[in-house]
């Protein structure tokens, strides 16, 4: 039962259904689909509390890569499927953010990223 810790920014739109996915690094013990996720904001710190008072189930994870391609801008790739433009600001928005371009200023200094898109319900 895999703990998820999140931002503060992060807690309204998973309260409110507008953010059912989250980006991560590989993990030492990957989650996988049935995976029972525990969502927290401020874990490992004192105040640390679940964002959802039942844990959610894992129902899908994707390979993600973000690249910054310096003057031809960023590639994102999942599974293979490089996004469009309009689809990378449709997987932001999904992801919690107002734009793609806050998430990519959100993702400065950590690129490239290789990780996983991990879905609950």
């Amino acid at each position: 039962m895999p703990a998820l810790n999140f931002k503060p920014q992060f807690v309204d739109p998973i309260r409110e259904g507008r953010k059912k996915h989250t980006i991560r690094s590989n993990r030492k013990v990957p989650i996988k689909v049935g995976d029972q996720l525990f969502l927290y904001c401020g874990l490992r710190q004192k105040g640390a509390y679940r964002i959802l008072p039942k844990p959610s189930t894992c129902n899908l994870v994707e390979r993600i890569s973000i690249e910054d391609l310096e003057e031809l801008g960023y590639r994102i790739t999942i599974n293979g499927y490089v996004l469009a433009p309009d689809e990378c600001e449709q997987l932001a928005r999904a992801d919690g953010f107002d734009s793609f371009a806050q998430m990519i200023k959100f993702w400065e200094g950590r690129l490239p990223f290789e990780g996983n898109i991990i879905h609950w319900r």
